[in-house]
């Protein structure tokens, strides 16, 4: 096996986990959008029979799972171009890691803005999505050297 054809491999691997990670992101966006107004459902609730209130009021930031789904329809379109080892893989991650940066971008606004450390760190990405960053950028790289080298059809 050549080195292209070693990294044509490992591009449509990854692309399948990514159609599969793609499906279960939007999954879970799709049940976060049901939990969250039995959430605000079951706080206003409590509010009515006399539970004390907190003071804090729910955040439910609808921009984040904006910004979420996007990249899952990116992350899905991608993943399909790398498992079949289409050149438009290349271009789609490209967008994907833009699209990254700006949520970062976006979070960081949030967090400088938020009324206290511990909003501000629930504003903060998490670990997993810095990592995932990272490996998003290694295999846009990849992709890019791929078609660099004609290797995606």
């Amino acid at each position: 096996m050549t080195v292209d054809e070693v990294g044509l491999a490992v591009l449509r691997i990854v692309g399948v986990l990514w159609i599969l990670g793609a499906v279960f992101l939007m999954r879970q966006l799709w049940f976060n959008s049901k939990l969250d107004p039995m959430i605000e459902a079951l706080d206003q609730m409590a509010k009515e029979m006399g539970a004390p209130d907190s003071g804090k009021k729910l955040d439910i930031d609808n921009g984040r799972e904006r910004w979420m789904a996007a990249g899952g329809v990116i992350m899905l379109a991608a993943g399909v171009a790398m498992g079949l080892g289409h050149r438009l893989a290349a271009p789609l991650l490209a967008a994907l890691i833009v699209q990254q940066l700006l949520y970062f971008i976006r979070q960081r606004r949030r967090e400088l803005n938020a009324a206290d450390a511990g909003d501000a760190l629930h504003e903060r990405p998490s670990r997993q999505t810095v990592n995932a960053f990272f490996f998003s950028l290694f295999v846009s790289v990849l992709a890019g050297w791929l078609y660099w080298r004609g290797a995606l059809s």
